[in-house]
């Protein structure tokens, strides 16, 4: 049964939406007197809740269904056991989702199909959501959408703050693509995982590049990084990379001699793979499906679900591949373009795909003004900057593994939006490089 949105869900969204408003107006005025960049800061919050009240009304009205809804009843099970027995659900939001199969209340119906270790992480989450919106789905999906943008602002304005002029462009990758804003609002894991990620460029840009506030920044980078670890390994297994090579260019500029920037490069590519491996062995253990070793069977498993799938329209399928390192090397070009650039407008079958659509030819374009106008030059810029090449690093590699997985629009739609917005960013960053040369 779908959540119901009534006057009481109504009433008490304004009342939080004046509260909200009131904060965020005071907060904007005091900041923007020192940094001109806050002049957006509404708008960037609007955005984020517009998405929010836009996802509900479209899940409900439009899909009538989804994943939403069944982490929103399991967390609503957890809330309301919570006036059954206090105590008892103190313990059960503290237990591991191994353990509670030994426990006496079980929030996981029989048969619940999203039963897994991620799952439980985020019900805690929405559970903290709907206890502040007293069992609203409407409430709960507007302050997770309040709550990601804090994160999804640190982000912004970490990359703001290092590229001042472009600041007007970059908000169109962080708020303003329509279906971006709308799936990472909503009551979802990509929601989170979207504003873990804008934690995470604003924490480590002041260890890697200011070294501020080192001992805060990195518990935040921490726990932001565990945070995507649960509720997405996936990405999480592609940024860390990334993050680390963003951090190698920082240090080896600060070492003169060849020798200690080769020793500098060999340490933190070792840290980086032990890392991995460690991660790989302990962590990922109860996310097997994306530990290394299994990481083309998973592939597999995505792309060979779906072909007689009854409902076809919304899916795709790459051509036949075989899943090897050298395989998946030899697909990399049709998983990017399925990534960035589909669904093309003649596929399009629904009016959500038709949004997704023009979104996709846009990037298309952009990409190839970029490219073809600036032609050498653009290279140039990519080699000579950082964060250039840090974020088309993690937007490649996750686009690669987004395409080949994802196996239907809708669910690329959503999957691909780390992807989509680190390689807008790049690409605006480069567009603006070359018009101030």
């Amino acid at each position: 049964m779908l959540p119901n949105i009534g006057w009481f869900d109504i009433g008490l969204s304004v009342l939080y939406l004046v509260v909200i408003y009131f904060f965020a107006f005071r907060y904007q005025q005091k900041k923007v007197e020192t940094n001109l960049v806050y002049r957006y800061y509404l708008l960037g919050l609007s955005a984020k809740i517009i998405g929010a009240i836009s996802f509900v009304l479209i899940s409900i009205y439009y899909y009538n269904g989804g994943d939403t809804f069944v982490y929103f009843k399991i967390a609503e099970r957890v809330r309301t056991h919570l006036q059954v027995d206090f105590s008892e659900t103190i313990n059960l939001l503290f237990t591991s989702y191994e353990d509670l199969g030994s426990l006496d209340y079980n929030p996981f119906g029989k048969g619940d199909i999203y039963e897994r270790n991620s799952t439980w992480v985020f019900v805690r989450i929405i559970f903290v959501f709907n206890v502040l919106g007293f069992g609203s789905y409407l409430v709960s999906s507007i302050l997770i959408g309040v709550f990601s943008f804090f994160g999804v602002w640190l982000g912004y304005f970490s990359i703001s703050r290092l590229y001042s002029k472009s600041s007007k462009l970059l908000l169109v990758p962080f708020f303003l693509i329509p279906t971006a804003t709308i799936w990472s609002s909503g009551l979802l894991r990509d929601t989170i995982v979207i504003g873990a990620f804008g934690v995470l460029l604003y924490s480590c840009s002041n260890l890697f590049i200011y070294k501020t506030h080192l001992f805060w920044n990195t518990i935040i980078t921490v726990l932001g990084g565990a945070l995507l670890l649960f509720l997405k390994p996936i990405f999480f297994v592609i940024l860390f990379p990334c993050l680390m090579i963003w951090a190698l260019l920082y240090f080896v500029i600060h070492v003169a001699s060849s020798t200690n920037k080769t020793m500098v490069i060999v340490a933190v590519l070792s840290i980086t793979v032990g890392f991995g491996y460690v991660l790989n062995e302990t962590v990922l253990i109860n996310n097997s499906n994306y530990q290394f070793g299994n990481l083309m069977h998973t592939l597999k498993g995505f792309q060979t679900i779906h072909p007689d799938y009854p409902n076809a329209k919304s899916i795709y399928a790459v051509s036949e591949m075989e899943y090897t390192p050298l395989g998946l090397f030899f697909k990399i070009p049709e998983a990017l373009q399925v990534t960035f650039f589909r669904p093309y407008l003649w596929e399009v079958s629904s009016f959500s795909m038709l949004v997704a659509g023009i979104e996709s030819l846009l990037l298309l374009i952009f990409s190839l003004i970029v490219l073809f106008a600036f032609r050498l030059m653009a290279f140039k810029i990519i080699i000579q900057n950082k964060e250039i090449v840090f974020l088309l690093l993690l937007a490649l590699s996750y686009a690669v593994l987004t395409g080949l997985s994802a196996s239907n629009f809708g669910a690329l739609s959503r999957f691909k939006i780390p992807a989509v917005l680190s390689l807008s960013v790049a690409l605006i960053l480069i567009y603006d490089n070359k018009k101030a040369d």
